[in-house]
């Protein structure tokens, strides 16, 4: 256990600067936690969040005036793994990160699983 987080601790500490948590406003923020909700039939469309961020808890359902859906191309998840999808070709050699899913590649989940998934 402490090798995996000496190892995320080494890497996050080497990492690039441009590279941080990010908000619906693509202000920086300094952790975040995201719970998506499950689809529900008549609640949920499986798009709706809890978030939590360094600045305190926030409901991001269609009622906020701040909603973005969880897939918006300029909400929180978009607005972090920006630098993740840039092109190899111009990213740092030095540039680096982890990512984790308990989800196999290939596997269909059944939509009452709970899945985990990251970027440290």
């Amino acid at each position: 256990m402490w090798r995996i987080i000496l190892t995320v601790g080494l890497l996050s500490w080497s990492s690039e600067a441009s590279v941080t948590c990010r908000d619906n406003n693509n202000g920086e923020v300094d952790w975040y936690i995201m719970y998506k909700a499950p689809r529900l039939k008549n609640k949920f469309k499986g798009l709706e969040y809890r978030y939590i961020d360094s600045t305190g808890v926030k409901t991001m359902v269609p009622s906020d005036p701040h909603y973005k859906p969880i897939d918006d191309s300029n909400g929180v998840l978009a607005n972090t793994l920006q630098p993740l999808f840039t092109p190899t070709r111009s990213m740092s050699p030095d540039f680096g990160f982890i990512s984790y899913s308990d989800q196999a590649p290939g596997c269909n989940a059944r939509p009452t699983f709970g899945h985990s998934k990251g970027v440290p």
